[in-house]
């Protein structure tokens, strides 16, 4: 059997959510009307009785006996009276004063006999029905408890309400307890309110269903699109892009998503470029070692110190290339080792200068240094050595002869700040935020003509961010680049890795 969607689960869940409400409030509904029908039509009957009994306290005073209501006609007009209140004359409508079970206090001779006869039928509903029966069966007795007017004595259960005039008690108003009658009534009422509550919640359930469905539709739509793509992502499709068409947290979560696709669409056009480079770098001194080799076994060259230092040469350029490429692969797995400890700066730059003056003079480049005469900071020398002569390195192949390269270190706050810049060319700036990737080299005059691989920025950034410092490049002054650097003076620890 297959299972049931992620659409069919939301549609079950959102139209049982809705069947579940409905059922609630019906239940609620009916044991409301249920528990407070009967009381509310007995507290009603109560206060008729009560207004009942001062109106005809009103009557026997007026007439100092019970006769006007030895005529049964008149006694089921007077407590089938539709108010609960008696209204007065001048009050009253002109369908009241049509006979419509009216009676006006101050003029009590209105009684009449005559007009009597389908005045007071029962009302339509339930509540007036019951009301209406439930009068029926009233009953009056004189002072001394004999019966006037009505049906019935008093019996066990009933209440009896007392009249009075002039101060004096000269009858009582029976009204009998017939809950049963107004559970048998109640049930009537609740049939017919089921009826129609049943209706109502059929009309609910046919709105419920398609508003469910097009909810689930509507939630899960941009859910699908999602799955959809994250499976073409998988498939290696890093191209694939989510239209976001919406504000709330799912147009959030596709936007995250497209970032996650243009971030690993990048990262692997990067791979792919990275081992076309590390082919190409790697295929070019091997290369030549294989013409030298072949060109020594041919005998078109003899085996003099000269073809022993060119053999070296690309060894050596091939061995600086497979070092940087593992310090870099250090770096990223947080293998790459720093041993703190205190050492002046300024001596260790001006030390690894000194060891490239020749190198210097074959190309014609002045160097200017203006260090301070000491400036110790925490710091890894080897690290720091290395990261002086890459720069050294690329300022070297990349300036043009007879150039300058100027290295300017000082202090601020509690950093040592590194300004290296060199004479032209210069990079651009589209190029300049790319520097630090790794086997990038810029177009030009900067290219691999003078051996570079690319990858001596790349790990000066590895070296100064291990040092948890900051490095920057940009257009210098002097025509060509600038590369500054801020390593802190102090760190918290003895030992670090990046």
């Amino acid at each position: 059997m297959k299972p049931i969607g992620l659409t069919g689960r939301l549609f079950l869940i959102i139209l049982a959510t809705s069947l579940t409400i409905i059922v609630l409030m019906g239940w609620s509904l009916t044991y409301s009307l249920r528990t407070g029908f009967v009381e509310f039509v007995l507290q009603q009957d109560q206060a008729r009785a009560r207004s009942l009994s001062r109106f005809l306290a009103s009557r026997y005073q007026f007439y100092g006996n019970w006769n006007f209501v030895q005529d049964p006609r008149v006694w089921q007009e007077i407590v089938g009276m539709q108010s609960s209140t008696p209204v007065r004359h001048e009050e009253a409508t002109p369908e009241q004063r049509a006979g419509n079970g009216w009676f006006d206090l101050d003029r009590p001779d209105e009684i009449n006999p005559a007009r009597v006869g389908g005045t007071m039928s029962p009302a339509s509903d339930a509540y007036d029905s019951l009301r209406w029966r439930l009068r029926q069966n009233w009953s009056l007795l004189d002072a001394d408890g004999s019966l006037i007017a009505g049906r019935r004595l008093p019996q066990i259960g009933d209440r009896v309400f007392a009249i009075r005039a002039s101060q004096q008690v000269v009858g009582w108003l029976v009204v009998p307890d017939r809950r049963s009658l107004v559970v048998t009534a109640e049930q009537g009422f609740l049939q017919q309110q089921g009826s129609h509550g049943l209706l109502i919640i059929l009309l609910t359930i046919l709105i419920a269903l398609p508003a469910a469905w097009l909810l689930a539709r509507h939630f899960l739509s941009p859910v699908r699109q999602l799955a959809a793509a994250t499976h073409q992502l998988g498939e290696g499709d890093y191209q694939v892009r989510i239209a976001v068409d919406r504000q709330d947290e799912l147009g959030q979560l596709a936007e995250d998503f497209n970032r996650l696709a243009a971030k690993l669409e990048q990262n692997e056009k990067m791979r792919r470029d990275f081992v076309a480079d590390i082919s190409h770098e790697l295929r070019t001194p091997l290369a030549v070692l294989t013409g030298e080799l072949e060109a020594l076994e041919d005998g078109m060259r003899q085996f003099d110190e000269q073809a022993v230092t060119s053999l070296q040469s690309e060894v050596r350029l091939l061995s600086r290339l497979v070092d940087d490429l593992y310090q870099l692969a250090l770096s990223d797995i947080g293998g790459l080792k720093f041993q703190m400890q205190s050492l002046d700066f300024a001596a260790l730059i001006e030390r690894v200068a000194g060891q490239f003056q020749e190198r210097l003079s074959q190309r014609q480049l002045h160097l200017q240094l203006d260090l301070p005469a000491a400036l110790i900071l925490q710091g890894d020398g080897s690290r720091l050595q290395q990261l002086i002569i890459n720069l050294m390195e690329n300022s070297l192949r990349y300036t043009d002869p007879a150039g300058r390269i100027e290295v300017t270190l000082g202090r601020q706050g509690q950093n040592a700040i590194l300004i290296w810049q060199d004479s032209a060319p210069g990079v651009s700036a589209d190029e300049m935020p790319r520097l630090f990737e790794r086997l990038y080299r810029t177009e030009g005059s900067r290219n691999r003509a003078t051996g570079g691989a690319g990858l001596g920025l790349p790990l000066c950034e590895a070296i100064v961010l291990g040092h948890q410092g900051q490095i920057q490049a940009a257009a210098s002054a002097l025509g060509g680049l600038q590369i500054t650097i801020t390593l802190p003076i102090g760190l918290p620890s003895s030992e670090a890795t990046h």
